[in-house]
């Protein structure tokens, strides 16, 4: 009887070894989400990626990583970040979409101070602004690749730029999809 206590105290306290050691984040991957934090990208960006290369499942490091890439305009890697959040975990979706919105809100910002700019017959304050809103729209087109809008509004903001061969290649990525 003494030894079958012995081997259950035994089992259970290698058991709760066995799950303390599984449920721990990689440092790296501990240390990049209090950079992420801290909005710290550039730190944040290159610990995330050395923990996600240790432990892939870690749905929440990869959404991180996915946002601290799109602040560093690193947009086609956060696009792929995101998507593995989001097959990992259905939690994230909804997190995603809000970075989402809030790349093509700022964008829809610039976009209009430049057409307001154009009406002032200010052509360089005006494509400073279009270029900053294609760079946002860029950003949220490889958040969610199905953005229509998205696109739209850079191929329009290519157009005001006078840029009609960027913006036609655009126009006609859009009828493809």
């Amino acid at each position: 009887m003494k030894l079958l206590k012995s081997f259950l105290v035994l089992a259970v306290l290698l058991g709760a070894i066995s799950i303390y050691f599984n449920a721990c984040s990689p440092a790296e991957t501990t240390t990049g989400k209090l950079a992420y934090q801290q909005k710290d990208w550039e730190k944040a960006e290159k610990e995330l990626s050395k923990g996600v290369a240790l432990d892939k499942g870690d749905a929440e490091a990869w959404y991180m990583l996915g946002y601290s890439q799109t602040e560093l305009g690193k947009y086609k890697e956060a696009g792929v970040s995101f998507e593995n959040a989001k097959k990992l975990s259905g939690d994230y979706g909804n997190l995603i979409k809000n970075c989402w919105i809030d790349k093509f809100n700022a964008g829809i910002m610039d976009f209009n101070a430049g057409t307001k700019a154009l009406g002032r017959k200010d052509s360089i304050s005006a494509n400073k602004s279009f270029n900053t809103a294609i760079n946002y729209f860029t950003a949220a087109t490889n958040i969610i690749p199905d953005s229509i809008a998205a696109y739209q509004l850079m191929a329009d903001s290519y157009t005001y730029m006078g840029q009609t061969d960027a913006a036609l290649k655009i126009y006609s990525g859009i009828l493809d999809k």
